[in-house]
């Protein structure tokens, strides 16, 4: 799965948006019922990574009938899974989960 944020800082001065990761591959469904749809209802995804972009709006009538065009910038938060140990020492470093 994937997510997109337009202007945020480096992951790791929002560490809130890691943790909303990790509680999406635990399956939270207080957190998954935040998302608009929530696309996991079967089960937690193995991994999500998150992807940045750079969103212009169109011009008035555009013929794609799309209000902006979205340009990939790079990856902003690398494939995590619920395992990892990198993803693990973060959340403890930032105090939502305990050693």
């Amino acid at each position: 799965w994937q997510m997109w944020f337009a202007a945020l800082s480096d992951y790791e001065q929002e560490p809130w948006l890691v943790h909303l990761v990790y509680k999406l591959l635990r399956g939270d469904r207080a957190v998954a019922s935040l998302l608009a749809r929530d696309p996991f209802s079967a089960r937690p995804p193995k991994l999500i990574r998150a992807e940045r972009y750079r969103y212009r709006f169109t011009h008035l009538g555009d013929p794609s009938g799309a209000w902006w065009q979205r340009t990939r910038i790079g990856p902003y938060l690398p494939a995590l899974s619920q395992d990892n140990p990198s993803l693990r020492a973060f959340l403890v470093q930032n105090g939502f989960v305990l050693q």
